[in-house]
């Protein structure tokens, strides 16, 4: 059994990381106790739920002496009315203006707690939170168009650097991030050039088996120096890295997986985050783009 589906069907997604880290499996669920689980820090309405769920699965459905075992799929269908329900936090963006950033973490937290036990009582399954994850990302010619398009729903969940200043920056960010807020989904974005200043923290990463995707935006160029080259009217010296090679198995033990296309990078988004530790996924662009789209 997949104890992370499991979790997510009990509405109680947010949990998973917490059963990962604690090398919680399918066996060990029967051992659980309240006070285990309270150890790992979860709230008493997502105990109780969890254990009456490790109850139900060792409970055999009964059936008579004259009912059959095997049930046709005609007999087994079952018509059952589908809702689909979004829900917003309302007024969360004056709340945010108002609480400090991590009072405001708690908040969604337990709105987001209350949510799951709703679903979860009425048999519901909850789909996914969205808005909680935390992107950090490198300086570069990227950089601009991340920060003008992506969109941010809570305080402290899109890192980068104080004025767009220091190469770097995207890796160690996500690292710490993931290291303080071990139950977020974190991803880190970095250029090429970033990417060969800090590969090394991957033998961290490796070590900590920190679950973070780190996306490789592979050109073959220093994409922000060369977009100022041109600005300027310079010729181009010192920004072409070169060639950008075929991808490698993996980088310090961490696996690796390449991406040219937008179906390639779908599915590698989706292995990376089927994994339970630390992952690179080098998706190969072309630099042109920048010249058009990034002014500084």
């Amino acid at each position: 059994m997949d104890v992370a589906a499991w979790l997510r069907d009990l509405g109680l997604g947010q949990y998973v990381g917490r059963f990962r880290e604690n090398e919680i499996e399918a066996d060990v669920l029967p051992e659980l106790t309240e006070a285990d689980l309270e150890k790992l820090g979860l709230p008493l309405g997502p105990r109780k739920r969890i254990l009456k769920a490790i109850a139900s699965l060792g409970e055999a459905p009964k059936t008579s002496g004259t009912e059959s075992l095997a049930l046709s799929p005609k007999d087994a269908a079952e018509r059952r009315q589908l809702t689909v329900m979004f829900c917003d936090l309302v007024g969360s963006t004056a709340l945010s203006a108002r609480l400090d950033p991590e009072d405001m973490r708690h908040v969604i937290r337990g709105y987001q707690d209350a949510c799951s036990g709703v679903v979860a009582r009425y048999d519901g399954f909850l789909a996914k939170f969205m808005g909680d994850g935390i992107l950090a990302y490198d300086v570069g010619a990227h950089t601009h168009q991340i920060a003008t398009q992506w969109r941010t729903d809570l305080p402290h969940t899109l890192l980068a650097t104080n004025g767009w200043s220091s190469m770097g920056y995207g890796m160690p960010a996500a690292y710490a991030a993931k290291l303080v807020h071990p139950d977020a989904s974190v991803v880190a974005v970095v250029g090429d050039g970033c990417f060969q200043m800090t590969a090394g923290e991957l033998s961290l990463a490796r070590r900590q088996n920190l679950h973070v995707p780190v996306i490789v935006l592979n050109d073959g160029w220093l994409g922000l120096m060369k977009v100022k080259q041109e600005r300027k009217t310079y010729s181009l010296s010192g920004v072409y890295l070169g060639a950008p090679p075929e991808s490698p198995p993996h980088y310090f033990g961490v696996p690796c997986r390449a991406a040219k296309n937008a179906e390639q990078f779908d599915a590698a988004l989706d292995w990376a985050f089927a994994l339970k530790g630390p992952s690179v996924i080098e998706t190969f662009i072309d630099a042109a783009a920048y010249s058009a789209t990034v002014f500084d």
